[in-house]
């Protein structure tokens, strides 16, 4: 495969849809396509200092561009600092509005309500019947985002196993009490096609007496599903004594569906942290 062809399929990717007018799209051009167009047309000779590349050549290293004025047209843009739309975003991207910073301000004040609250509760409860539950989500191919570069690189590149594989993920759910223990199973939700685990899957799945597995078409956590984790970790897990639960406010285990209700009738008690506060009240020992 030639360089050309390989530089068809990057240079590109940025680009969503083929346009049939000549002007008309122009602004889905991300100024780095448009530089990088220039900068392929721009590259001269040093020997016979004229352009290494002509407008055909440009055309078919860079298929969109269908015909010259497109390059006259990016040179505008660029000397103008993008077009309009991009400019526009810029400016959203650094923008904080009033609306953001009350919003932070309800979110902090009710974080501390909620220690203040959790820290009253406290002392009727032995450490550990204090317990704290989190869902974590868990990709299936680890990747990092950053990598080395060479200076003035205009496009690095890297490589996964799979694709699939770092835009899907499971689901895990552990419960840890004050003391720092793990208690009770640990929850495991699989991401299977149609929420069903085939016969293969099922044939092959590790089984483990401390992890309770089930799946769905997401690999994330419905109502059903927290109610069987209730059911068949929670539970079987909780003590004789008084125990606390800690968990956040996501809507799929909110008061509305009931599912604590049977806690509390045995006498123990739940506490929901506030609405987008998780990140404020991480772990359950952090502020008590």
């Amino acid at each position: 495969m030639s360089d050309e062809s390989l530089d068809n399929s990057s240079d590109d990717s940025d680009y969503e849809e083929q346009n049939t007018t000549l002007f008309d799209g122009l602004q889905k051009f991300s100024l780095d396509y448009m530089q990088r167009a220039l900068d392929y047309y721009d590259a001269m000779d040093p020997k016979t200092q004229k352009r290494r590349h002509t407008i055909k050549s440009v055309m078919r290293r860079f298929p969109r561009i269908t015909h010259r004025r497109y390059l006259s047209r990016f040179r505008t843009y660029l000397q103008n600092n993008g077009t309009k739309k991009q400019k526009i975003d810029c400016i959203n991207d650094y923008t904080v509005t009033k609306r953001e910073v009350a919003d932070e301000d309800i979110i902090n004040k009710s974080i501390e309500h909620f220690i203040e609250e959790v820290r009253d509760l406290l002392p009727s409860y032995n450490h550990r019947s204090i317990l704290n539950t989190d869902q974590t989500a868990f990709e299936f191919e680890m990747h990092s985002t950053r990598t080395l570069s060479y200076v003035g690189e205009k496009a690095t590149l890297s490589a996964v196993r799979s694709k699939n594989k770092i835009t899907h993920r499971y689901t895990v759910q552990p419960t840890i009490n004050l003391a720092g223990q793990i208690v009770g199973p640990v929850f495991v939700c699989l991401q299977e096609k149609d929420g069903r685990m085939g016969e293969r899957v099922r044939k092959n799945l590790f089984h483990a007496n401390n992890v309770v597995t089930s799946c769905s078409s997401s690999g994330k956590l419905n109502t059903s599903l927290v109610q069987y984790w209730i059911n068949n970790c929670l539970f079987p897990s909780l003590s004789h004594s008084r125990t606390l639960l800690l968990s956040d406010s996501w809507n799929g285990q909110s008061e509305k569906h009931g599912f604590y209700d049977e806690i509390r009738g045995q006498g123990n008690s739940s506490a929901h942290a506030p609405e987008s506060g998780t990140k404020g009240v991480n772990g359950v020992g952090e502020h008590v």
